[in-house]
């Protein structure tokens, strides 16, 4: 078998593991009324996607230096695992650059906050101009989404492990044994590879389909739909990651940011505005209602052009050259 067909039998293995190990975990997830958002089914396959993550990253370390003679610890680094190692193209070999690092992270989140703008701006007219919030609350919100189970594992167990998995482990290991393949290039692993992390949340259909709150049909539909998105997104962080020479870090941070922020919900703001009663609104908040209706649209429209013409200057790195 050449060292292309094993690194995408790495890779299937790595996505597949995944998903075996939240399976293992809650075999009996229909004992729980709420599935996998039950508490008690979080925290079982949190910690055997834990168990399964540290056995990951004994085994393929040990399988690219048996394969390729790669040494263990620069294995690791290469993954990420170490805030301020980025990978150089030419020596191959992990550097450490903090400052780099760091100001490489920066610019990637700057990418991330054109591109939700409009979600943004919507959300700070919520607090700004609802009777019912405030700036105060919006720092209690932010605080109690990342501090219950539910937030913990949307926003930092499944960034963190995810990306570990679906990016860098997978991408180093095709990196470091196909890095003269003219098949395995980097359009495959930005726009091939990602499959295995749309693939991945097909288990979300099964889950629907036995909870019975949804008709084949809608389940479908959600499924595909859910699946390009992961699909876009995997495709995003792979780009990220193979033209910042590494940085796992900025993939987690924008996961979580994505994760966060949700898909767009269009112009909510002024929807929810619009049906207070009268006696609730301000005539400050009536003309931000107002303007932000005329607005969103060609905020949007702005935001995703800018959001293109800056994509490729804000995701390369500033110290080394993509990796492929």
């Amino acid at each position: 078998m050449g060292m292309e067909r094993l690194s995408d039998v790495i890779g299937i293995y790595v996505s597949v593991s995944y998903v075996i190990a939240v399976y293992l975990a809650s075999k009996n997830v229909n004992d729980f009324k709420i599935r996998r958002n039950d508490p008690n089914v979080i925290k079982a396959r949190m910690k055997s996607v834990t168990l399964l993550t540290l056995l990951n990253l004994i085994m393929i370390p040990l399988v690219l230096k048996y394969l390729n003679g790669d040494d263990i610890k620069n294995t690791l680094l290469r993954f990420g695992l170490v805030p301020g190692f980025l990978n150089n193209p030419k020596t191959g070999l992990p550097e450490w650059i903090p400052r780099g690092y760091f100001k490489d992270v920066v610019s990637h989140m700057k990418l991330a906050a054109i591109l939700y703008t409009s979600p943004l701006i919507d959300s700070f007219l919520h607090y700004c101009f609802m009777p019912d919030k405030s700036w105060n609350d919006m720092f209690k919100d932010i605080i109690y989404e990342f501090s219950n189970i539910w937030g913990f594992r949307d926003y930092i167990f499944g960034p963190v492990t995810e990306e570990l998995f679906y990016t860098s482990m997978i991408l180093v290991c095709y990196l470091r044994l196909c890095h003269n393949s003219t098949i395995h290039d980097a359009n495959y692993l930005k726009f091939v590879v990602p499959n295995l992390f749309g693939f991945a949340h097909l288990h979300h259909a099964y889950e629907q389909y036995t909870l019975g709150m949804m008709n084949l049909i809608n389940i479908v539909f959600v499924t595909l739909l859910q699946m390009t998105y992961t699909w876009l997104f995997g495709s995003f962080t792979n780009h990220l990651f193979l033209n910042s020479a590494g940085n796992l870090l900025s993939c987690i941070l924008i996961h979580t940011f994505c994760n966060f922020m949700g898909l767009p919900q269009g112009n909510s703001f002024s929807k929810s505005y619009s049906i207070l009663p009268e006696g609730k609104k301000s005539r400050l908040g009536t003309m931000a209602s107002l303007i932000w209706r005329l607005l969103y649209l060609p905020t949007l429209i702005i935001t995703i052009v800018a959001f293109k013409n800056n994509f490729s200057s804000l995701t390369r790195s500033g110290s080394f050259p993509a990796l492929i």
